[in-house]
């Protein structure tokens, strides 16, 4: 939304280097998906790319405006990575904004919470980033664990996007080892992953 105005780059630097960590894995062994959203649309860039052919950000490609259907983004997120994903994929679905639901139209909480919770019981990571918001509480809301939450003020973008790229290559580390259960009930985030990044609201 437009309230991403004043964290342009820190944004799209932190999301170029979380692509860097994926490209880590040799082949294409990681594919990646895109949904960029605000009031006016939600336009989902790139489905299931293999990550050696997902280009880096660049700013111009980044432009908040208008309000938030985060509700409508998750679930057409969600309803996409049910299509393409298989049974024995390990899938994350990160989840970054900087405000609370405000425009949807086709999801409900209610709806989107019962699609969180169907993955979940596929042994999907649902990963909720917050920025400036009380993200332990929006998350919670959702259906998503403390330990896949984390609430950071916008100018800690960086140092949020480097905790989830350590937090995915566990987490790869961890499917390559033990499959889908494997990394079922692993916490993305410590908590002094958490409190090392405990905004101030």
């Amino acid at each position: 939304s437009g309230s991403m105005s004043n964290c342009i780059k820190e944004t799209v630097g932190g999301y170029n280097e979380y692509l860097s960590s994926l490209r880590e894995d040799k082949g294409d062994t990681v594919k990646v998906s895109l949904t960029k959203f605000d009031s006016r649309r939600i336009e989902q860039v790139y489905t299931n790319k293999c990550i050696s052919q997902v280009k880096d950000m660049g700013l111009h490609e980044f432009m908040p405006c208008a309000n938030t259907p985060l509700y409508d983004a998750i679930g057409k997120t969600v309803a996409e990575a049910r299509a393409v994903a298989s049974e024995t994929d390990a899938v994350f679905i990160v989840i970054l904004t900087d405000g609370m639901e405000n425009n949807s139209e086709e999801y409900t909480l209610k709806s989107v919470r019962s699609l969180i919770a169907d993955g979940q019981a596929k042994g999907w990571k649902f990963i909720f980033l917050g920025a400036d918001i009380d993200a332990f509480s929006e998350a919670r809301g959702l259906g998503i664990a403390q330990g896949s939450t984390l609430g950071f003020n916008k100018s800690d973008m960086g140092a949020a996007y480097s905790k989830l790229s350590e937090s995915s290559g566990n987490m790869r580390s961890a499917y390559v080892s033990s499959g889908v259960q494997g990394i079922a009930t692993m916490d993305c985030f410590s908590s002094t992953d958490q409190q090392e990044l405990k905004p101030k609201l």
